[in-house]
């Protein structure tokens, strides 16, 4: 059930497991088998072998310039964990049960496996784990609506926040001392590539409405599946459909709205205005109008710049004559008398 907490609904986490919750329906006929043969796995005990199969073709079919694709094998291996942990038996270990997860990767890229370690760990391991890496991937969206000062946040980030900060101490405190175990290297190769070995503790108030906010607007719930290749983009059409609906119609989710959306109520009455204007100029006396009216002005404008024109003629002669007359040399004759 996706969450309707206008805070935490937009955090990168919730938007991917949201989209893996509601999955895709089929996967491509080319590789009905292999998807059979994962169906016989151990997920078959679980209660939920459709719902993860749906998640397993969201992912494996997932199109490159999709949100998050680059982490779409980690969220996965989450996503997972999460559906089947409280669902383990003596006979049915998280090993494997996660098994299929490994098939399912070498298949779409065998040189870019799961690493072994990742599943063998603990029920308590994992779920603290899975606290870090969504707390890791959250953060810069976090950062910037509580990071620069005391922000007013709901209850349920709040949470998120503070709880994720004291996972990531107790793991960071335990670590430094059991570098060897599996979990832990897990955590110092989340630390490691998220670039948190010294990561700042994060607050809010908790006291926001967890259903209004002026940002929920501009929150985008799309998430339309695309397939690899047209190919399989056409033999799962049908299966599709229904799939790549707005977001914002299921779950509770606000419909959103995009900027385009933002400006038309500018837009079209400045348009209305220049149809009008083109329409009065064309088809109607005030063409006629108009057009004299500017004549008018130019006819003026035109004297005007004559009159000018004529004045700086007259006066530049005036002054060039004054000149010649300054310039000329007056010599008196006096006649020479005999004495």
């Amino acid at each position: 059930m996706p969450t309707t907490d206008v805070d935490l609904k937009s955090l990168p986490s919730y938007i991917f497991y949201d989209n893996l919750d509601r999955g895709l329906q089929n996967y491509n006929d080319e590789d009905k088998n292999f998807w059979e043969f994962i169906g016989t796995s151990d997920i078959k005990n679980t209660g939920i072998a459709d719902k993860l199969l749906k998640g397993f073709y969201y992912v494996y079919y997932m199109h490159g310039d999709k949100y998050l694709y680059e982490e779409r094998w980690n969220y996965l291996y989450y996503w997972t964990g999460e559906k089947v942990i409280n669902r383990l038996t003596d006979s049915i270990t998280f090993e494997k049960v996660m098994y299929p997860l490994k098939s399912i990767r070498n298949k779409f890229n065998s040189k870019d496996p799961y690493k072994e370690h990742i599943f063998s760990i603990t029920k308590d391991q994992f779920e603290k784990l899975k606290k870090i890496y969504d707390y890791f991937e959250n953060y810069n969206s976090i950062f910037q609506k509580i990071g620069y000062r005391k922000s007013d946040c709901t209850a349920e980030l709040k949470k998120h926040v503070e709880d994720s900060f004291q996972i990531y101490k107790t793991l960071k405190h335990e670590c430094a001392v059991k570098k060897t175990e599996h979990y832990c290297k897990m955590f110092q190769e989340l630390v490691k590539k998220y670039q948190k070995d010294d990561l700042n503790e994060l607050t809010c108030n908790g006291t926001k409405d967890p259903t209004i906010s002026a940002e929920d607007e501009s929150v985008h719930y799309t998430e339309v599946q695309s397939l690899r290749t047209g190919s399989q983009e056409a033999q799962l059409q049908s299966g599709l459909e229904g799939e790549t609906q707005d977001r914002s119609m299921h779950g509770g989710h606000i419909q959103s709205y995009s900027s385009f959306d933002n400006v038309m109520p500018i837009f079209f009455p400045i348009l209305g205005i220049f149809c009008v204007f083109f329409i009065l100029y064309k088809f109607t006396p005030f063409g006629t109008w108009l057009d004299v009216k500017l004549l008018g002005k130019k006819i003026i404008q035109y004297d005007i710049d004559r009159e000018k024109t004529e004045e700086l003629i007259e006066n530049t002669y005036e002054f060039s004559n004054a000149n010649k007359e300054n310039k000329e040399h007056h010599f008196v004759y006096y006649p020479i008398q005999n004495s």
